[in-house]
C-alpha cells in the first residue's frame, strides 16, 4: 500500500528507522539473518538513500561524508520554494480566470 502524499515522508522515515534498528540487531546477532528477498530489498533501499545523498551533496556542493542536517535542510527548502512557487504562479494564474 503507498502513502499518501500528505505524510509520504513521515511514515517511511519511521520504516526507515525501523530498518535501520533491524540491521543493527542482525549486527548484534540479536534477530534472524535476512531472507533472500528481504536481503534484496535491503540493498535496494541502501541504493536509494546512497542516490538521495548524491543528490543533496550535488544539490549543496558539500562533500557526502561532510553533509550535515543543514545542508539537508537547505536542499528541501531549495525544492519547496521552487514547488511553492510554481503553486502560487499557478494560483494567481486561476485567481485571475475566476
Amino acid at each position: 500500500m503507498s502513502n499518501m502524499s500528505y505524510c509520504r515522508f513521515e511514515n517511511t522515515s519511521r520504516d526507515f528507522s525501523d530498518c535501520v534498528d533491524a540491521l543493527e540487531q542482525i549486527e548484534f546477532g540479536n534477530e534472524e539473518p535476512l531472507s533472500r528477498r528481504e536481503h534484496a530489498a535491503a540493498i535496494d533501499l541502501l541504493v536509494k538513500a546512497t542516490d538521495m545523498l548524491l543528490a543533496v551533496s550535488l544539490a549543496t556542493g558539500v562533500e557526502v561524508d561532510d553533509l550535515e542536517e543543514e545542508h539537508f535542510d537547505q536542499y528541501l527548502k531549495n525544492l519547496t520554494v521552487e514547488t511553492s512557487l510554481d503553486q502560487h504562479e499557478l494560483d494567481l494564474a486561476g485567481g485571475l480566470h475566476e
